[in-house]
């Protein structure tokens, strides 16, 4: 079983870290090109964009959350703050445009990895009256 403190799992966290630092600073400066996506694809992302606070709070959230993971600050706290983006990365990649979502789905996976590993800090969720 792996725990939080395996060598392994430290990678991972960093990995995840970097990830949604360097995807979210991307969004805020625009220095990685983006590819083209499908119709429903782009359809739904200039509806998210016409909301204009919706991308700016994302990127705002996954870039704290990168830094936590990075410096390992409230690692668990960051783990479970990205499951709900993780589930929009994966279910946007599913329905919308799964030709283009290997590090989305790379990204899901590490943070399935990572949730596993944490899991005894999370048990005391799970009581019905902790």
């Amino acid at each position: 079983m792996l725990h939080s403190n395996d060598t392994f799992i430290k990678a991972l966290r960093i990995l995840l870290g970097f990830i949604l630092l360097v995807f979210s600073l991307n969004g805020f400066l625009g220095f990685l090109p983006m590819p083209d996506s499908p119709d429903a694809a782009s359809k739904f992302l200039q509806s998210m964009g016409r909301a204009e606070f919706v991308f700016p709070l994302l990127y705002g959230v996954e870039i704290v959350l990168g830094v936590m993971l990075l410096f390992n600050l409230y690692s668990a706290l960051a783990i479970l703050g990205f499951v709900p983006i993780a589930v929009n990365i994966l279910l946007y990649h599913l329905f919308l445009d799964p030709a283009g979502g290997v590090v989305g789905y790379i990204t899901v996976l590490v943070e399935i990895v990572l949730l596993t590993a944490y899991f005894t800090h999370y048990k005391n969720l799970f009581k019905l009256r902790p």
